[in-house]
């Protein structure tokens, strides 16, 4: 195999399989010394890194996530065997590279290689370092010149300079990191110069950019020019698309307090604007295929994921299941992810139970600097509707809102035997030992017991036509005027009310849009029963998913309703589980509209 092309083959996949701790530390060497090295250039305004290893820093590891499709591409140089026996550039390189005013310049025009295999593409494989230094417009020609003195005194250069030089370089880093050994040489850097007005405009303008592109159905583009080092500073021939690093990469760093400002302005307006969803698939759609490919990695579609989350305002979200009812998360594993949503204030309101509370649990919580609000969701009847009450801020040891808890907890025993007849006597198969062994069984267990039990598969094929969800089988099978209807005794929504209020807290109607769409009651209906429980609130921010899996966003509506009523409002996701189809804690992949005024409200609203 050729020397140079077998070093950057064995180096970029040695370096590509290592995740350990000295990989992203090196990295972090790299930028830390990037940035005391250039604060001095005149008009120096901060730098922002773009591209790798940018995309791929987790914060909450030391390891850097393993790029499969790196790895890919250097398998695929080496299943070349021609070009390995026969790779002219070396020896063009060797005796030519002092007169090349531009390695990428002056390869292009060459007939004698694939344009995949020129050495510009073939140093492509070793990573650098993307910069863009942000320059006052009036300092531009002068910080030019500094630059190439400054990384030139600081043995810093673009690949471009010397390819040779940096294969061989590169080589020993690989060398170094699989040895666990911090390398003392540099990753090449790639330096861009940008202007800061130029900055600020495309800053101030990606959101009207990227809304006029979607309005036509088309995919958002925004080219920019700025220079770049090669060999001398020039303009490359292929524009930067700003969007697509502007999502995908984009750091800042040393940035005053009018560009920060203008960052968080930005971000924020997008991500009120667009999902999570939709960003990562504007990413996608703005990136050439090698990203496509990339993000393949579940890593890396985590890493993106974590980084729009923490554009959203720090949400707060009060209802939520853990696996104590009917969610699948522990209560720990729900902090986790609402670290990971970017949401400060929770509350886990599982059904008719305060298991998952403890001083374990509210450590935890506060090591993760996660506001946990004691909650609950309390099941009970108003006028034959079955409504439920959140309840927060209570008394965890109070005694009475204990004995209740015991009380509803065989309540729902027995419901569990009296359906678990009816279901029965239906020709429905029911693992009734299983269930009876949970903290609380709901409707939500019985039925995915159901239909997750193959011995039922013959009978709900023949009662639906196909495997229902669970959703739909508890409304057909399981509801009021349905044949396995049972009635569950339990507390009246008054009584639940005033528990609450005798343990401390604050007692709250629950997503309120969900009678109107399952039960059929109207606003004037609610409105009687709020009149005779006196609730202090109402979850007016939730949105709701019927059983065919149609979303509804009636905030507006309740959250006049609740001022009408003269009740504070609250806002709820109701997560039990990821399914790409309901809210998820915080809501990062539904739009919703809820200001930091209104967020500080629900607070005060609690808590007082």
């Amino acid at each position: 195999m050729n020397s140079l092309l077998k070093k950057v083959v064995e180096s970029t996949n040695t370096f590509e399989e290592i995740n350990n701790k000295i990989k992203k530390d090196y990295f972090i060497k790299n930028i830390d010394t990037f940035s005391k090295i250039v604060k001095n250039i005149s008009g120096y305004k901060g730098f922002i890194g773009i591209g790798y290893p940018f995309y791929a820093f987790k914060d909450d590891s030391d390891e850097m996530p393993i790029i499969e499709e790196q790895i890919r591409y250097n398998n695929e140089l080496l299943n070349n065997k021609e070009l390995l026996s026969n790779w002219y550039c070396e020896t063009c390189l060797k005796n030519n590279l002092e007169s090349m005013p531009d390695l990428k310049y002056i390869c292009k025009r060459c007939k004698n290689m694939d344009n995949d295999f020129k050495p510009r593409k073939v140093i492509t494989r070793i990573p650098d370092m993307d910069y863009w230094i942000i320059i006052d417009d009036s300092y531009v020609d002068q910080a030019k010149d500094e630059i190439i003195e400054i990384l030139k005194n600081n043995n810093l250069s673009t690949s471009d300079t010397n390819p040779i030089n940096t294969i061989n370089d590169f080589y020993e880093i690989a060398l170094d990191i699989k040895n666990e050994k911090m390398p003392s040489k540099y990753l090449p850097v790639d330096i861009h110069l940008i202007n800061y007005n130029l900055l600020c405009e495309c800053i101030n303008n990606i959101n009207s950019k990227i809304d006029s592109f979607i309005k036509i159905n088309k995919i958002p583009y925004f080219p920019i020019h700025t220079q770049a080092l090669r060999k001398k500073w020039q303009y490359d021939e292929e524009a930067c698309d700003f969007i697509h690093d502007y999502l995908y990469s984009f750091t800042e760093y040393d940035i005053d307090d009018n560009l920060s400002n203008m960052l968080y302005n930005s971000r924020r307006e997008l991500v009120n604007k667009y999902t999570n969803e939709e960003l990562y698939n504007m990413v996608i759609d703005t990136g050439k295929d090698f990203v496509i490919r990339r993000q393949e990695n579940i890593d890396l579609q985590n890493i993106l994921n974590n980084r729009i989350n923490k554009w959203r305002e720090p949400m707060i979200d009060l209802h939520m299941h853990t696996n104590k009812s009917d969610g699948v998360l522990s209560p720990t594993e729900i902090i986790d992810e609402a670290v990971k949503n970017n949401v400060k204030i929770i509350s886990i309101t599982d059904h008719d139970n305060i298991g998952a509370y403890n001083d374990n649990l509210f450590e935890y919580a506060k090591k993760n600097n996660i506001t946990l609000i004691p909650g609950i969701e309390i099941s009970t009847l108003a006028k034959r509707n079955e409504i439920h009450i959140l309840g927060y801020n209570f008394d965890l040891n109070s005694d009475i809102l204990k004995q209740h808890i015991n009380d509803l907890k065989e309540i729902r025993l027995q419901y569990l035997f009296n359906v678990t007849n009816k279901l029965n006597d239906l020709g429905y198969i029911v693992n009734i030992e299983n269930l009876k062994n949970l903290n609380v069984v709901t409707k939500a267990h019985i039925a995915n017991d159901i239909i997750n039990n193959k011995d039922n598969y013959d009978i709900l094929i023949k009662n639906f036509n196909h495997i229902p969800n669970m959703g739909e089988f508890i409304e057909i099978i399981m509801n009021e005027n349905c044949p396995a209807y049972v009635k569950k005794e339990t507390i009246t929504s008054k009584e639940a009310v005033k528990l609450i209020h005798e343990a401390g807290g604050k007692a709250v109607i629950a997503h309120p849009v969900s009678y109107n769409h399952e039960d059929d009651m109207t606003d004037e209906e609610l409105h009687e029963i709020i009149n005779e429980i006196k609730p202090d609130g109402i979850e007016a921010y939730y949105l709701y998913v019927d059983r065919y899996n149609n979303k509804f966003d009636e905030c507006d509506k309740w959250i006049k309703f609740a001022k009408d009523n003269n009740l504070f409002v609250t806002i709820g996701s109701d997560f039990h589980k990821k399914d790409n189809i309901h809210p998820e804690i915080g809501f990062p992949n539904w739009k919703i509209n809820i200001t930091d005024k209104e967020i500080k409200n629900i607070i005060n609203n609690i808590k007082k």
